[in-house]
């Protein structure tokens, strides 16, 4: 336990604490779980220092203070008066040891379960990677492929700008028009940020179904989709595809498994 930390609850609870310092540490106090747990196991611990020969714990530590205090006075020789701990002094040594104790076990025990737990949005966003990029490919019709291109690649810088309800209008219009993997790839991607998990599994799929060089791709958005949208089951039946599948790299099969083990600890 930091002594700072342990002075500024106990000068809390003795009234101590006044103005600047006293706003502020009711400030935090209201705001931080944990420091309402420390003061309350102060006021615990001061309740038990009440009386302190029915405590086995402040018993052993007054066994070994006396036992030390023999030995000082036995080897150093030095007046009792001067080894002897004062009793206002030996009651912070054993509130303190007490708390810190209990700290240690109110943080092992108690404080996780005052934490929220991760919840799918927040394990996707910590996993789901970067954005997909753009490789541009030469066509038969340079005249058109340009024109697609640079639209393409327009809509692209958007997905890279993170403006997806911008590049969504842009990326249907050259979907529909070309049928085009990486115009898909991007126009799912980009639902799939802005919530419309409908539509983006239904871009995902259909790249999944041409079995193209993007399935891979497609499949791990796929389940990102489905795990942003709550259904952490399916999300996990697409995860466990992609690790037995013999078609994605080494990297793919590695991110579902990491994926797939944060899922477990959750449902």
């Amino acid at each position: 336990m930091n002594e700072t930390r342990f002075e500024q609850i106990e000068d809390y609870l003795n009234g101590q604490m006044t103005g600047t310092a006293l706003a502020e540490f009711e400030a935090q106090l209201k705001s931080d779980p944990a420091l309402q747990a420390e003061v309350e196991l102060h006021r615990d611990v001061d309740i038990a220092l009440m009386d302190e020969q029915d405590i086995p714990f402040v018993q052993t530590l007054n066994n070994i203070h006396s036992k030390a205090s023999t030995q000082a006075e036995t080897t150093v020789q030095t007046p009792i008066e001067e080894v002897t701990t004062a009793p206002s002094s030996r009651r912070r040594i054993l509130r303190f040891a007490i708390a810190a104790a209990a700290a240690v076990l109110l943080a092992v025990f108690a404080l996780p379960l005052l934490l929220p737990a991760p919840n799918p949005m927040t394990i996707s966003e910590n996993t789901i990677g970067g954005a997909p990029t753009l490789e541009i490919r030469r066509s038969t019709n340079p005249t058109e492929a340009t024109e697609t291109e640079k639209s393409l690649a327009a809509s692209y810088q958007k997905i890279t700008d993170k403006d997806y309800a911008e590049a969504i209008p842009e990326l249907t219009k050259i979907y529909e028009s070309t049928d085009d993997n990486q115009a898909a790839l991007g126009l799912g991607y980009c639902h799939l940020q802005v919530k419309n998990y409908d539509d983006a599994i239904q871009i995902f799929e259909k790249i999944q179904a041409k079995n193209a060089i993007l399935s891979d791709t497609a499949t791990w958005y796929l389940a990102h989709t489905y795990l942003r949208k709550g259904d952490i089951q399916e999300s996990k039946n697409i995860l466990q595809k992609i690790i037995s599948s013999n078609n994605v790299t080494l990297k793919r099969r590695e991110q579902a498994e990491n994926l797939l083990n944060s899922l477990e600890k959750i449902n």
